[in-house]
């Protein structure tokens, strides 16, 4: 079977939650293998975040994370023990080429895949991509 690339991608200036281009629709089993961003303006503020989901459920492993609180910038109060799942392209890097833990599920013909924007950090012409490898259901040999 063959490998897939989906890929996600906005020029246009983009909000927290907002979803990044289509929605694709799987035609065969297929196990994602890396997730890729490039942003042409790095992120100036934090970090970039996506989710990419299969059916409403992310492809990413629970991590834990420290949560900044927006109302103290300055004194930095933060919330720890909070779990997320998403990819990360670091401030000030254009580039992530191997972005996160995958749970490792395969993607199942029929699935509905989308990618969303959980925080934009300030980047510009955001790309994601999402490398697949087909999954060959194995013939059982007969025995003689």
């Amino acid at each position: 079977m063959a490998n897939r690339i989906l890929t996600w991608h906005s020029s246009e200036k983009m909000r927290s939650g907002d979803r990044i281009g289509p929605t694709y629709y799987i035609n065969a089993d297929y196990q994602p293998v890396a997730v890729r961003m490039y942003a042409q303006t790095a992120p100036s503020l934090w970090d970039v975040e996506v989710n990419i989901f299969v059916d409403d459920v992310s492809i990413f492993s629970d991590r834990a994370s420290s949560l900044l609180n927006a109302s103290t910038v300055k004194g930095a109060t933060l919330v720890v023990g909070a779990t997320k799942t998403t990819a990360i392209l670091p401030l000030g890097d254009n580039a992530e080429i191997d972005a996160e833990d995958l749970i490792g599920n395969p993607i199942e013909e029929g699935s509905w895949v989308y990618c969303e924007l959980v925080e934009d950090g300030g980047c510009e012409n955001l790309s994601v991509h999402l490398e697949l490898t087909g999954v060959n259901e194995e013939d059982e040999e007969s025995e003689d």
